[in-house]
């Protein structure tokens, strides 16, 4: 059953062997029972002086294989004392079961041992032996197993290729064609080292004996050990393992990149497969650099790209505040227009808004004027453009600057005076030139339109609050009186409109006081200082807390009183129990 822990040679081994079937059970002992016996070992301490052990074992009777199978619950007692206990599996787990030693427990001479079995179907279908074994290690395991010699092996080789073409299955090695055998570790995938197959085993290909030990001795699961990696057969070395000096002498002879070889009718071989060759340092060196190379320009790629972002932001910033000067100098350009004496240079550098954007009013001006309205340095404040404006017409001194209550009042007359002001020389003009003037003009005539009409609603909206916060402060400064006392005026109202409950007496004040140490009040001659308040309403708080820790103090002493008198009424039922 397990080759690293062997049984002693003949009945030495087996110690006790029990059947759980009556008579030793009763015959309506069905899902649990429990055994008593005893074991006499008189050699216990010379069988531990020599390593031995004794391990307990059951095997399912209703299974075919002898694979190690505890039932559900077991629990097993030597001489008094526990020494081992199997729990139930698990919901959604598979237990792994393995033999249990009891060396431990027991003792030189007669044992006595207790038994208590469990199971969900019938106990009656297993048989507990006790058994004395001798551990194995892997090296001990390795010298054991058999070597069979090179005239041997290639007979071996001859008769597997013989009967695959008889049977022509074809299938001896698990890979295409029969006749082929990797020098490989179907295990390790390396190289082998010392070539093994199994007596059963019908198959060319062998696996590594050192690799084939080490990965079944520390597999966890102890009824999937000792497999054929190949065709999954029971292997249990030493017996069922044979070290092939043929193959050995083969790997000899190969090269170190030799994968496979295929055998013939005669049992003669040849390489069939060489390994891809391993990397050399240099193409591992190139493949570093080539490695850095890409990782640098990477690199200089997302430099050059933060460096164009960040141009392109330079730039929008560098346009924005352009355009932000641009807008300021056409403010003062009009502001200075505005507040010159003198008539104004162009259309777009006297505007006068009254109220609404509907009633502006466009002083006359000359054709030069509408011809190059940005040139400002036809005179310092637009005299020659007026006095031009003057000769043509004697109407045009209704339109100038002179002339303030008409400038300030807008009305139809003024208007009309206006339309009469244009010199007659501005028919003579060609019409294209008026229009790319016109064109020319009227964004910024848009513009100053805009922030003179923002300027006007701030002013109004201040003047607003201002006589806002004048009538609220009129209202809070009148005083009115209710019950002797002064109350503002706005209180007293909103109370007469039952928006403000009325403020309570003077009894219930003192009420509110005492009871609520967050309650504000105010005594005949004013509301109580801030610092006197905060005092009284700290003292009131400290005397709720006090008043709560006192309550906890009396309901943890009436809980201490209440145990002692409930332990005092069960000792006395307790004596009284006892003298009876």
């Amino acid at each position: 059953m397990d080759p690293c822990n062997p049984l002693r040679e003949a009945e030495k081994g087996l110690l006790k062997l029990i059947v759980l079937q009556p008579p030793l059970v009763p015959e309506n002992a069905m899902q649990q029972a429990t055994i008593k016996l005893k074991l006499n070992m008189p050699h216990l301490a010379r069988w531990r002086k020599a390593g031995e052990e004794i391990e307990a074992r059951m095997l399912n009777l209703d299974n075919c294989e002898p694979e190690q199978a505890w039932p559900r619950a077991l629990s097993v007692w030597v001489n008094g004392s526990n020494a081992f206990n199997i729990e139930p599996p698990k919901e959604g787990h598979k237990r792994r079961d393995v033999p249990q030693r009891i060396s431990a427990s027991l003792k030189s001479g007669i044992n006595e041992l207790k038994v208590f079995i469990k199971d969900g179907f019938t106990i009656q279908r297993y048989a507990l032996a006790l058994v004395r074994v001798k551990p194995q290690t892997q090296r001990q395991l390795f010298q054991s197993v058999k070597f069979v010699s090179e005239e041997e092996g290639k007979s071996l080789v001859t008769n597997l290729l013989f009967n695959s073409t008889l049977e022509s299955t074809g299938e001896e090695v698990h890979a295409e064609g029969s006749d082929r055998c990797r020098l490989v570790c179907p295990v390790t995938l390396q190289r082998l080292e010392t070539p093994v197959r199994g007596q059963k085993c019908r198959h060319l290909q062998c696996f590594d004996l050192k690799a084939y030990l080490i990965s079944n001795m520390r597999m966890a699961a102890f009824n999937k050990r000792w497999f054929c990696p190949v065709c999954a057969i029971v292997l249990r070395p030493p017996a069922d393992l044979l070290i092939d000096m043929h193959m050995l002498q083969i790997l000899a002879k190969t090269e170190a990149d030799d994968e496979e070889i295929g055998f013939d009718q005669m049992g003669e071989w040849q390489v069939t497969a060489k390994a891809a060759a391993p990397l050399s340092p240099d193409s591992d060196e190139a493949a570093v650099q080539e490695a850095e190379e890409r990782a640098a320009s990477e690199k200089a790629a997302e430099e050059k790209a933060e460096q164009d972002k960040a141009a392109a932001e330079a730039a929008e910033d560098e346009l924005a505040e352009k355009e932000s000067l641009d807008g300021d100098d056409d403010e003062e350009r009009l502001d200075g227009a505005c507040a010159s004496p003198g008539p104004c240079a162009s259309p777009d550098d006297c505007l006068d808004i009254e109220g609404s954007p509907d009633t502006v009013q466009v002083p006359p001006s000359t054709p030069a004027a509408l011809a190059s309205p940005d040139k400002e340095d036809a005179g310092a404040d637009g005299s020659s453009q007026v006095a031009d404006a003057e000769a043509a017409t004697p109407a045009a001194t209704s339109a100038s600057p002179e002339n303030g209550q008409a400038a300030k009042e807008p009305s139809a007359g003024t208007q009309q005076s206006v339309a009469e002001a244009s010199p007659s020389s501005t028919d003579e003009a060609p019409a294209s030139e008026t229009g790319k003037a016109a064109g020319a003009d009227s964004g910024v005539s848009a513009k100053a339109k805009a922030l003179l009409l923002s300027a006007e609603k701030v002013e109004e909206l201040k003047k607003k609050l201002q006589a806002v916060q004048v009538g609220l402060k009129k209202r809070a400064e009148t005083v009115g009186k209710r019950g002797g006392k002064a109350v503002p005026q706005w209180k007293l109202e909103m109370e007469a409109k039952d928006e403000v409950e009325p403020e309570p007496d003077e009894e219930e004040q003192q009420i509110a006081a005492t009871t609520d140490p967050y309650f504000w009040h105010s005594d005949d001659e004013g509301e109580m200082p801030e610092e006197e308040w905060a005092d009284q309403q700290a003292a009131a708080a400290g005397a709720a807390e006090d008043d709560r820790t006192a309550g906890r103090r009396r309901e943890r002493r009436e809980g201490r009183r209440r145990r002692r008198s409930e332990n005092d009424s069960r000792s006395q039922d307790r004596r009284k129990r006892r003298k009876r």
